[in-house]
C-alpha cells in the first residue's frame, strides 16, 4: 500500500508498540524516512521493505549509531528483493569461500516478476519511480552508476519460469554486497512478462527525470495502469522468480 505520515512522536508518546513494521512504499524519491526517525526517538524497533538504494543507505548512516546507542534492533530492506535475496548472495559467496578459501570475483542478482507478481499498485510506481534513478554497480571494487533498463540479459530462471531477459535497475543489495561481502563486481537486473511491458519501461526511461521523478504523478499513472495490468496478469499468470550467481573468475559459478 501507499502511504502518507505525518511523526511527531517523543519517547513518552510510545504507546504500546513494540515494533513497526513499516511497508507504506514507494520509498523511491525519499530523502527521509519520517517513520525511521520518530521510532529512534521513541525507542521503537523497528523493521521496512526500503528498495531504495538512497534512502536505505542515508537511514543507515544517520540511524545506525543512534540504534546502538540507545539498543533498538533496526532491519531495513527486509523484503523479498532486497531482503532475502541478500541471504542469498551471501549463501553462494560463503558456499565458493568454503569450497575455495577465496572471495568470488562476481555477484548477480536477477529479478523477475509476470505482471504485478499479484502485488498492487505501489510495485508499480515504484518500477516508474526507479526508472529514473541512475543504476549502482559496483566494478573493480569502485562504485559506478550506469542508465537503467539497459544492458539486458538472458536469464535462465529454471524449468517452471524458463529463460527471461532482465535489464539493470538499481537496488541496495549491490552497494552491500560489495561493502559486506567484499566482492568486487556487482550487478542486479529486472524484467517482467509479457516483454511488452519491458519495451514499454524501455521507452518510459526516456522520458525527462523530472517527470518520473514525481512521486505523485507515478502513484497516479500506476493506479490507472493497474486494470490494463490485472487483465495482463490474468493471461501470463502472476510469477516472482529470482536468480543469484557468485563467479570466482577461473573457477565457475556458485
Amino acid at each position: 500500500t501507499s502511504t502518507s505520515t505525518s511523526t511527531s512522536t517523543s519517547t513518552s508518546e510510545r504507546g504500546p508498540w513494540d515494533l513497526v513494521v513499516h511497508t507504506g512504499g514507494p520509498f523511491q524519491q525519499k530523502r527521509e524516512n519520517e517513520v525511521l526517525d520518530a521510532c529512534l526517538e521513541a525507542g521503537i524497533a523497528y523493521i521496512d521493505v526500503c528498495d531504495d538504494t538512497e534512502l536505505a543507505l542515508s537511514s543507515k548512516r544517520k540511524g545506525d549509531q543512534v540504534a546502538k546507542d540507545k539498543g533498538i534492533p533496526v532491519l531495513i530492506s527486509t523484503g523479498i528483493w532486497p531482503g532475502v535475496s541478500a541471504l542469498m548472495a551471501k549463501k553462494v559467496a560463503m558456499d565458493i569461500q568454503r569450497e575455495t578459501g577465496h572471495t568470488p570475483t562476481r555477484i548477480d542478482m536477477n529479478f523477475y516478476t509476470a505482471g504485478t507478481g499479484g502485488a498492487g499498485a505501489t510495485i508499480l510506481s515504484a518500477t516508474f519511480l526507479l526508472l529514473c534513478e541512475p543504476v549502482r554497480i559496483m566494478l573493480g571494487g569502485k562504485q559506478r552508476t550506469v542508465k537503467p533498463w539497459t544492458a539486458n540479459q538472458i536469464i535462465d530462471f529454471g524449468a517452471h519460469v524458463g529463460e527471461k531477459p532482465t535489464y539493470l535497475l538499481d537496488q541496495p543489495e549491490v552497494v552491500m554486497c560489495g561493502e559486506y561481502l567484499g566482492v568486487p563486481n556487482v550487478e542486479s537486473r529486472f524484467g517482467t512478462a509479457p516483454d511488452a511491458w519491458n519495451q514499454l519501461f524501455k521507452a518510459i526511461a526516456l522520458l525527462p527525470a523530472s517527470l518520473l521523478s514525481d512521486r505523485d504523478l507515478m502513484q497516479k499513472f500506476a493506479v490507472f495502469s493497474l486494470p490494463i495490468v490485472r487483465l495482463v496478469d490474468a493471461l501470463v499468470g502472476s510469477t516472482n522468480a529470482m536468480r543469484v550467481d557468485a563467479t570466482l573468475e577461473g573457477e565457475g559459478d556458485s
